[in-house]
């Protein structure tokens, strides 16, 4: 059975892309993992405080990214990720498309690992992942727009990062083929060359993986994110950072043994954003098809 690999932002909040962690963990022994993923980032609410209001300046965000992620499982307990990245970001701002906006660019890069502590079996339905990684700055963070175009458009954030969470998952704890998961990651983000760190970050995330057919999986997952501000000189800069709550239906289906195919969409149902107002997610949708061989 295929693990839920997941690569898309992390964050409810504009700016580059990030790595989400929660699925890059797989134990079949001496098995390649290929994966290639689409999302498609809208970030069109603007948000003051925990209150959504009128865009009267009518800016519309996008960001599209593409990722291609590689793992191999050394062990039926060690595995080793590599996850490149292609990013698109489009801004338009008035009515009439006044002013458009749009970089592209090679992304950032990360390499994780993940080692399996316990392992679920016939006698055990109960597993236990943890794992860490590194982000390398391979995406440009000097783009430039009318002058050197802000972070949150850069293709790249120009700092290394560092990324380490644990996975419990219960095998038909509430209904039969099943898993019921918990998650939980910590980001913590250098400075680049400009000084720059976006804010750390911590998820928390729950939910379940369900198998009603031989090919069908269907999942849905509450999440958590605490997003602290961002700093430029050691300073919080304002209207960056706070907290968000969203739920993540998704759907996999399984050409053959070996491919498949999923879809996620982001949805956030609560947010509660630092300063007076900040644009933020109104959808984020992930498109994927993978192998393992």
């Amino acid at each position: 059975m295929f693990p839920m690999i997941i690569s898309s932002q992390t964050c409810s909040c504009a700016g580059n892309p990030s790595f989400d962690p929660s699925g890059l963990s797989f134990d079949n022994e001496n098995k390649w993992n290929l994966e290639l993923s689409y999302t498609l980032h809208s970030i069109n609410d603007l948000v003051s405080k925990d209150q959504e209001i009128i865009n009267d300046v009518n800016r519309r965000r996008t960001v599209k990214s593409f990722f291609l992620k590689t793992g191999y499982s050394i062990s039926s307990r060690f595995s080793v990720s590599t996850i490149l990245s292609f990013i698109r970001q489009e801004r338009i701002v008035g009515s009439h498309n006044n002013s458009f906006d749009r970089i592209n660019g090679i992304g950032d890069s990360m390499v994780a690992f993940s080692y399996s502590t316990l392992k679920d079996s016939l006698s055990n339905p109960v597993k236990i992942s943890v794992g860490s990684g590194i982000k390398i700055p391979t995406g440009s963070s000097q783009v430039l727009l009318t002058g050197l175009a802000s972070e949150d458009m850069q293709p790249g954030t120009g700092s290394w990062d560092f990324i380490f969470w644990g996975k419990i998952s219960y095998r038909n704890m509430l209904f039969r083929n099943s898993d019921l998961f918990f998650f939980s990651s910590f980001r913590t983000n250098g400075e680049n060359s400009r000084k720059y760190s976006f804010g750390e970050e911590s998820i928390l995330s729950s939910g379940i993986l369900l198998h009603p057919y031989k090919k069908f999986s269907l999942s849905f997952e509450g999440r958590y994110i605490r997003k602290e501000s961002d700093r430029r000189f050691g300073a919080d800069i304002p209207n960056t950072g706070g907290i968000w709550i969203n739920l993540i239906p998704g759907i996999t289906y399984m050409l053959t043994d070996s491919i498949g195919f999923k879809t996620r969409f982001e949805i956030p149902v609560y947010r509660n954003l630092n300063g007076t107002e900040q644009f933020t997610t109104s959808s984020l949708l992930s498109f994927s098809i993978f192998r393992q061989f």
